[in-house]
């Protein structure tokens, strides 16, 4: 979990990154900015949090103005922004940045708490992610976005559904191991197919939405098609 405080009182970001902390997992990041510049800037050079914490009262852009850049690169079911604010008179300029929650000042520790939970749940439910490293900088990978995985020469080429090709470590087990509950089937000792981007099914290879056909090993063919049944039931219901 990585997340982002923003506001020109270093009091208060303090404050609340207390408050976060006695929830948050052991190696959860937390950012503290005091400009809404300086919290844009990263963001440009790869940093991706899945809360923003964002003052409304900023110097230089306002967390609204700061709000409306970040909505428009990131998908808003991969960033939650929060707005705080020592006034309650922005909600209408805040509709249509869709925030999960807003805070007054002074802070209310036990509904801060509650909420962060809740987010935290949703999290772990529906935003599965991996992070890799590349030229030096962490990028973050949503599983959501992954169409398959292949094991070659000592490596992981991911797919994606935006046609990119991305290499990542570990062994395609450790990654079998880790995305089994989350619509992923080893179909084959080289593949690791998303379920939810299958466009057709046979005994014998399954064809992506992007036309891949990836085959499916005379070991796994069993399995593969047990859980692809369940798959389709689950999606009937």
């Amino acid at each position: 979990m990585k997340i982002a405080i923003c506001d020109d009182d270093n009091g208060a970001c303090q404050e609340l990154k207390k408050i976060l902390k006695k929830v948050l997992y052991e190696n959860s990041d937390i950012h503290i900015y005091n400009e809404g510049e300086g919290l844009l800037k990263d963001f440009s050079n790869g940093y991706i949090f899945d809360i923003i914490y964002l003052d409304i009262e900023l110097p230089g852009l306002n967390g609204v103005e700061v709000g409306q850049v970040l909505r428009e690169q990131v998908e808003k079911q991969n960033l939650d922004l929060i707005f705080i604010s020592q006034k309650s008179s922005y909600c209408e300029q805040l509709f249509d940045l869709e925030p999960r929650r807003f805070y007054r000042k002074p802070f209310d520790r036990e509904k801060i708490t509650k909420d962060l939970k809740i987010l935290l749940k949703e999290h772990t439910a529906h935003r599965q992610s991996i992070w890799y490293e590349e030229d030096g900088r962490e990028y973050r990978l949503f599983l959501q976005d992954v169409l398959y995985m292949e094991a070659e020469s000592k490596k992981i080429t991911v797919y994606d559904k935006e046609e990119n090709k991305i290499v990542i470590k570990k062994t395609l087990n450790e990654w079998e191991e880790a995305f089994r509950k989350d619509h992923f089937v080893r179909c084959h000792r080289s593949f690791l197919v998303n379920l939810n981007y299958v466009k057709a099914f046979s005994r014998k290879e399954v064809e992506m939405i992007n036309g891949a056909k990836i085959p499916i090993g005379r070991k796994y063919e069993k399995a593969t098609r047990q859980i692809w049944n369940l798959h389709k039931l689950e999606e009937e219901e």
